[in-house]
């Protein structure tokens, strides 16, 4: 301080008779003085600082301000100053205006100081380097051509305005920036621009930073929002005035047009071209980029997501637009042709679909069709609204494809081992009604199968020749009446406990149970006569002749074997039910997480002969029914079954003699065949099971044999339902089973 103190002393001393007013002898102006216009001035001797034309020279506490042609410094000089406040050292404090010396002209700057070709300043009011303007520029920077600025009002370059920028750089034609309010660079406008560089060329090129957002507005009016999805975010924009093209990377756009939001994100490139009035009409896509359409209505509403290979998306809205003619030869493309109501999918592609349940509560955008192959294609017939599938056709043999109808089913093509594509049902048993989503799709077919799947109301029915598969959803009435169907059965099969212990009873107790009897017998006529077997008689019977003995044997063997049957449908084809079981329902489980656990046919045949042998033996009751004759039984009955393909036989070798007077008849073995395609049900639950083993959980339609089958979830458990008529049997046999999964 003391050292310039001194030198600004001796600096006026020296100035004084320089800028005395020499108006008359003696006379000296010791306070601030004016210099005489155009004089060069020299400062004190060791001093690096002149000046040329000076205009004005005023000494100051501080220095002195000037206003001169030039002022040299340190070896640097100046131009044009004016007003320019100088510190007793010789650096420039502040000048009203200034030429730096690469040719900067600078307004009400500050602290300016240059150094070769680079530069200075802490504030400007104005500067302009080359085609370069900003204003109220805070710590400005020059160097190697290109302009900083820790903060300024506005910038405007050869094609770009920019206003209230923070920490900004322009090099050539390439503005970084930190923040701005907006960014005009050619046609293109952009407000709330943050940690981005803007190069305004023939195309518009934007880098960022992740999580920079901002809004676009392009040459076509375009109103798009940008959002960086990483520090290598880009994008490019043509400067069309009818459709310009962006081209991304890293990045997402959206824009809302005609009360739709469309958004492109990618994590690798896409090329999107923006319509003025019909928004996006077509996007190339590379994996990983996702197009969504938001209708602003869940069903309407649909995404495209390209996750192997490239995929262009064509886009039609409104019937007076055009289709580009590379549509009908595109490959690895899909035609989305709102207007006519239908999609043409070709190539390898997601197509997601929104996921509503039936309290409108949207769980938003999930798969709906996949394909995995270059050849796959497919048509999508829409509804009116564009909002469910009418019909979705898959037009070549290419799996793997898959469709999701619901959150609770979906249908996939695939090889199998046979080397065939056949379908595999999918079902989601833990989805409860209340979870339950609308099936988007009434219609489902292939080109290369005469099989046919329709939905309505997430109730799914596949249909073949002698095979139809029916899937009811959670909640539905037709469970009801499965079970109770199921209830009713059971009831039946109870009759034989109820039976036994008539006949066992003391003699005390004979009147109750021969009102008991009569009931049961009633009851046994009932259903006899309903399953179609000849009906027991109720009272005695006096035997005249054999075949009345041998009508009665066979006819409680017909009775036995076919409530043996039944016990062995409805328990799953188990006569005795082994833990762990499904206990809510009484019958097993036959696909059992991830194990086949249907009953080898043999061991079930044995545990058929053996339930019906003591079914047969209540039946007989040691022949106390017969009057007139005596029975003499040599042995317990033998019986074996025999499931074969639409019947049931059993046979019983059970040797006794009857005596009649002088007469005496001999008996061994009987058989019955019943018109019950159990064999066929069997094969089928089997098929059911094996076809879930192989598929991890999914059943394989085609796979099937001939047979109907109904599938539904209860209790949060799938359960299969068939049931089969054949022959002269008058009410239909139920096979059921449970799957744990």
């Amino acid at each position: 301080m003391k050292k310039s103190l001194v030198f600004a002393t001796i600096l006026l001393l020296i100035l004084v008779p320089v800028f005395a007013d020499t108006s008359g002898p003696g006379q000296v102006d010791t306070g601030d003085t004016e210099a005489q216009n155009g004089f060069d001035q020299q400062f004190p001797p060791g001093s690096s600082a002149s000046a040329t034309g000076v205009e004005k020279f005023t000494a100051t506490e501080g220095g002195f301000e000037i206003t001169a042609d030039s002022y040299t410094y340190n070896k640097v000089t100046y131009t044009n100053l004016v007003n320019a406040v100088i510190a007793p050292s010789g650096e420039i404090i502040s000048a009203g205006q200034i030429n730096m010396p690469n040719g900067a002209n600078g307004i009400d700057v500050s602290n300016p100081d240059a150094s070769g070709n680079s530069y200075t300043i802490d504030n400007a009011g104005t500067l302009q380097q080359g085609p370069i303007v900003i204003t109220n520029g805070q710590n400005i920077v020059y160097q190697n051509g290109c302009l900083s600025a820790s903060s300024a009002d506005s910038l405007v370059h050869t094609d770009t305005v920019a206003t209230q920028l923070q920490d900004l750089s322009l090099c050539s034609n390439t503005l970084d920036v930190q923040s701005a309010d907006s960014v005009w660079a050619g046609c293109v406008y952009m407000e709330g621009v943050e940690n981005s560089s803007i190069t305004a060329a023939q195309k518009i090129n934007i880098n960022s930073d992740q999580g920079a957002n901002f809004s676009i507005k392009d040459c076509a009016s375009n109103q798009i929002s940008f959002d960086a999805l990483s520090n290598n975010a880009s994008v490019t924009i043509t400067r069309e005035t009818v459709s310009p093209t962006y081209n991304l990377n890293d990045s997402q756009i959206t824009l809302t047009k005609n009360d739709v939001t469309e958004t492109v994100s990618t994590n690798n490139t896409a090329q999107v071209e923006v319509h003025r009035d019909n928004g996006i009409e077509k996007v190339v896509m590379t994996p990983v980029t996702l197009y969504v359409y938001d209708a602003k209505d869940p069903l309407k509403d649909f995404s495209f997501r390209a996750w192997q290979d490239i995929h262009t998306l064509y886009l039609k809205k409104v019937a007076s637009q055009s289709l580009p003619a590379e549509t009908a030869t595109c490959k690895d493309c899909s035609i989305i042709d709102l207007a006519n109501h239908r999609i043409d999918i070709r190539g390898i592609i997601d197509f997601n679909k929104a996921q509503v349940n039936r309290m409108g509560k949207n769980a938003g955008l999930f798969p709906f069709f996949t394909t995995a192959s270059k050849a796959a294609k497919a048509l999508l017939t829409l509804d009116a609204d564009n909002a469910i599938i009418n019909e979705l056709t898959i037009l070549t043999d290419a799996p793997p494809y898959k469709t999701f109808i619901s959150n609770y089913l979906a249908l996939s093509e695939a090889i199998q081992t046979n080397g065939r594509t056949e379908r595999l049902l999918t079902i989601n048993e833990k989805i409860t009604k209340d979870a339950l989503s609308t099936s988007l799709l009434k219609s489902y077919k292939t080109v290369y199968s005469n099989s046919s799947t329709l939905i309505d109301s997430n109730v799914l029915t596949y249909q073949r020749e002698g095979t139809t598969i029916t899937v009811l959803p959670d909640g539905n009435v037709q469970i009801a009446d499965i079970l109770n169907k199921l209830k009713d059965k059971r009831a039946f099969l109870l009759l034989p406990a109820l039976f036994l212990p008539f006949f066992f009873r003391k003699r005390g107790q004979l009147t109750l149970f021969i009102l008991i009897g009569v009931l049961i017998m009633l009851i046994i006529g009932i259903m006899l006569y309903t399953v179609g077997i000849v009906s027991l008689p109720s009272e005695r019977i006096h035997v005249t002749e054999k075949q009345q003995v041998q009508d009665y044997v066979t006819q409680c063997l017909a009775m036995a074997g076919k409530s043996a049957l039944d016990v062995f449908g409805v328990q799953g084809g188990f006569i005795a039910l082994q833990p762990p079981f499904f206990t809510a329902q009484n019958t097993a489980y036959l696909f059992e997480y991830g194990r086949n656990a249907v009953l080898p046919l043999e061991r079930a045949e044995l545990d058929l002969a053996e339930e019906a042998k003591h079914r047969v033996l209540a039946c007989i009751n040691d022949f106390k029914v017969l009057s007139g004759v005596t029975v003499d039984v040599q042995r317990s009955p033998n019986l074996a079954a025999k499931l074969a393909s639409r019947d049931a036989v059993f046979t019983m070798s059970y040797p006794f003699q009857v005596n009649k007077q002088n007469e005496r008849w001999d008996f061994a073995d009987f058989g019955v065949t019943l018109d019950i395609p159990v064999y066929a049900d069997y094969l089928a639950a089997n098929a059911t099971v094996q076809s879930q083993v192989q598929n991890d959980g999914q059943i394989n339609l085609d796979e099937l044999p001939a047979v109907k089958m109904t599938l539904f979830p209860y209790q949060k458990t799938l359960l299969a339902f068939i049931e089969s008529f054949a022959g002269k049997q008058l009410d239909p046999y139920y096979f059921f089973f449970a799957n744990a999964r």
